[in-house]
C-alpha cells in the first residue's frame, strides 16, 4: 500500500540527513513498547493483561486524535506533492496498524492460556452444552437485553446519535439495536468449582442476540471512533478563559465527526 520504510532504528541511521520519522509512526513504535510489557513473563499475568488494555485504549486515542487529524489535514491541504506525502504517510499507518493488531490478537491468545491456568477464564463462543454458555446467556439476559433499543430505518443519519466509542448491533436497514454507552464492556461471573469467567459484550450480543432474530439473519457489531482532536485560540488579554474554553471543546468530543 505504500513505500514507506517502516521506521526502525537501523533505518533512520542509513540516513544520517534525515533523523527524524513522523511523529505519528514514532507513536506507533511507542505502543508497541507497551505491547512488549504484556508480553513480557517478568510481570505478572494480571499485569500483563492490563498493559494489553492499555495498548487498546491507547489505540483507540491513536485514531481520536492523531489520525483524525491526519484526516483533516489531507482534506484541507491544496498543494498536490505535500497531500501526497500526507496520503502515503496514511498508508503506511495504516499498515503498521494492521501489523499491531495482529500482535495484540496473538498476545491475548497467548494471555488467555496463561489466565486459565490461575482458574481465570476468558470465554469467547463457549459451547452451547458449557456451563459458561448458560452463564453468559443469564448475563445477556438479565443486564444486557432489558438496555438495547431496537431501531429501524438505518442510515448515515443513525450514527451521529451515537457516543464515541459506542457499539451499534446491525442486521439490515430496517433492524438495528443502539448499545448504551453505559453497559459495561467486560462481564464477570464465579462460577463453582471452576473459577472466574470473564465475557466480552460484543461476544455476548453476538452469541445471545444473534440466535433470536428471524429466519437465518445475521448480525455484525459496528463501533464508531469520533474525532475528538480540537485546537483553541486564546486571547493573551484574558488568560481568565481558559478554564472555560477548554472545558467547552472537552465537552464536544463525544459529539465528534465519525
Amino acid at each position: 500500500m505504500s513505500s514507506l520504510p517502516y521506521p526502525t532504528l537501523p533505518f533512520l541511521m542509513l540516513d544520517p540527513q534525515r533523523p527524524f520519522i513522523h511523529r505519528d509512526l514514532s507513536w506507533i513504535q511507542f505502543n508497541e513498547r507497551v505491547l512488549a510489557e504484556a508480553r513480557s513473563r517478568s510481570n505478572p499475568i494480571l499485569e500483563q493483561l492490563k498493559f494489553l488494555a492499555i495498548s487498546a485504549s491507547n489505540l483507540d486515542e491513536f485514531f481520536m486524535i492523531r489520525f483524525a487529524s491526519l484526516q483533516r489535514s489531507i482534506s484541507s491541504t491544496r498543494i498536490d506533492e505535500n497531500k501526497d506525502n500526507l496520503l502515503r504517510i496514511h498508508g503506511t499507518l495504516l499498515d503498521s496498524v494492521a501489523r499491531f493488531g495482529v500482535k495484540q490478537y496473538r498476545t491475548f491468545s497467548l494471555l488467555r492460556k496463561e489466565a486459565a491456568k490461575e482458574k481465570i477464564f476468558f470465554q469467547v463462543k463457549p459451547p452451547k452444552n458449557s456451563k459458561a454458555f448458560q452463564v453468559g446467556k443469564e448475563i445477556f439476559e438479565k443486564e444486557i437485553l432489558p438496555l438495547l433499543e431496537m431501531k429501524s430505518n438505518f442510515d448515515s443519519a443513525s450514527l451521529q446519535d451515537l457516543r464515541n466509542l459506542q457499539l451499534l448491533a446491525y442486521v439490515h436497514e430496517q433492524l438495528y439495536f443502539e448499545v448504551p454507552s453505559s453497559i459495561p464492556l467486560l462481564h464477570w461471573r464465579e462460577v463453582e468449582n471452576e473459577g472466574v469467567c470473564i465475557f466480552f459484550l460484543d461476544d455476548l450480543i453476538l452469541s445471545h442476540l444473534d440466535p433470536m432474530l428471524p429466519g437465518k439473519e445475521k448480525m455484525g457489531i459496528l463501533r464508531i471512533t469520533r474525532d475528538s482532536d480540537y485546537s483553541a485560540d486564546f486571547s493573551e488579554e484574558d488568560p481568565a478563559s481558559l478554564p472555560d474554553a477548554i472545558k467547552k471543546k472537552l465537552g464536544t468530543r463525544e459529539k465528534g465527526a465519525g
